[in-house]
């Protein structure tokens, strides 16, 4: 909410918000594979991916009009985020999140293998010639100050 609230103050009356933040990881299906691969393996609470946190339409919608913003206004977009493989994209996100690769370097050398393998399952029907290739949903909000 602070950071709402940041921007509110910087802005002038009468000024736009533009921001973009995803939805939650329900509508992201390789990260909704990779995160329910993780929580069998290092835990729910370890393996919560920290973007998906704020994607709840109606909880955005409640902190800008708290922070002072009007004129509110939520839509959804969808982007494709590709990777050049389902191994790729596992590796990237886990070694971007020092806890959680900790967490799986604790349970041995093969355990991110292991992961790499269920997700690539998991993800199957989002792959192409191409490597992986899914969509992402984001709430894209448009407010005045």
């Amino acid at each position: 909410m602070s950071g709402f609230r940041e921007m509110h103050r910087v802005l002038v009356t009468g000024d736009r918000l533009a921001l973009s933040v995803w939805r939650s990881v329900d509508h992201q299906p390789a990260f909704h594979a990779l995160e329910t691969a993780l929580a069998r393996r290092i835990g729910r609470e370890r393996a919560a991916l920290p973007p998906f946190g704020f994607g709840a339409r109606d909880a955005l919608r409640a902190v800008a009009a708290g922070a002072g913003f009007r004129e509110i206004r939520i839509r959804a977009e969808v982007k494709t985020t590709r990777f050049p493989s389902p191994r790729a994209f596992v590796s990237t996100v886990v070694r971007g999140a020092p806890t959680m690769l900790g967490a799986l370097a604790e349970q041995g050398p093969e355990a991110l293998d292991a992961l790499a393998e269920e997700v690539t399952a998991a993800v199957r029907d989002w792959e192409d010639d191409e490597g992986l290739g899914f969509p992402q949903v984001a709430h894209v909000l448009t407010a005045r100050r």
